[in-house]
């Protein structure tokens, strides 16, 4: 007897041409782990799932199960976020998102959270205002590193332990991103460390915790932003080795 057919909702997070209009398409499902599936005539324009299961799409998908991949037999479309698509400064701003994922998501490694925050960052950066999307998608990515269980240490010396966001005489803070985070100055001498701006860690610590909501509406300028962002690829490169290719076109794209 065959397997049963596997009913799932997914975040699509990439396309990749299998055969002349077939996709393998990689995504997030429910569960917060990422499943790769392949969609038969995914890349012919007239195929109603060119449109459905297209990237930052939510999707509810029936896949049958065979020797490979699963194939999707459904798709049901939720949400397009097709602003995200269509919009080179929402693009820029969200192509991150899915990036870090393809790169730190697992196949058949639970993420409880992931899912519903994922979908919440797509729903604020299709409709929030464009002087907020650098700031939601670095506060996505330091909540990403805290759910995956990376976070660095923005507030404590990964050291002593001592508190470096209060009662700090300078304006500069030592961090190492291959050992986990923040220095205060007498242990920074052992490690091999960067200067950062007491300004960038105050308000990473702070988008760490805020929720999207509060993100859009705090006073974080984009060069702030810019700052942060600069952190967490960094801190990508640092800890797992992962460049991402849609962070260094964000940075030097120049549209911000």
């Amino acid at each position: 007897m065959g397997r049963p057919a596997q009913h799932e909702r997914a975040i699509v997070l990439h396309r990749n041409r299998l055969r002349e209009s077939d996709a393998i398409v990689d995504a997030l499902i429910e569960d917060g782990s990422r499943i790769s599936f392949v969609a038969r005539g995914a890349l012919k324009p007239s195929n109603p799932f060119a449109a459905r299961l297209d990237l930052f799409g939510v999707c509810d998908v029936m896949l049958a199960p065979s020797r490979g991949l699963a194939i999707v037999s459904e798709a049901r479309l939720a949400a397009a976020h097709a602003p995200l698509r269509s919009d080179i400064i929402r693009n820029a701003a969200a192509a991150p998102i899915l990036d870090a994922l393809r790169r730190c998501a697992h196949e058949d490694l639970p993420v409880p959270r992931l899912f519903p925050m994922t979908e919440a960052i797509l729903d604020h950066l299709s409709t929030c205002e464009e002087i907020v999307l650098c700031p939601l998608t670095a506060a996505y990515l330091l909540k990403l590193f805290a759910l995956l269980g990376f976070r660095p240490s923005l507030d404590t010396c990964i050291d002593c332990g001592q508190s470096l966001l209060e009662d700090n005489p300078t304006d500069e803070v030592r961090f190492s991103y291959i050992d986990g985070g923040a220095l205060c100055y007498d242990c920074a001498a052992s490690h091999v460390h960067v200067a950062l701006s007491l300004h960038t860690l105050n308000w990473a610590h702070a988008l760490s915790l805020m929720t999207f909501d509060e993100v859009e509406q705090a006073d974080c300028d984009i060069d702030t932003a810019f700052h942060v962002l600069h952190l967490c690829h960094s801190w990508l490169r640092g800890a797992l080795g992962v460049n991402l290719k849609s962070m260094n076109f964000l940075l030097s794209c120049g549209l911000f």
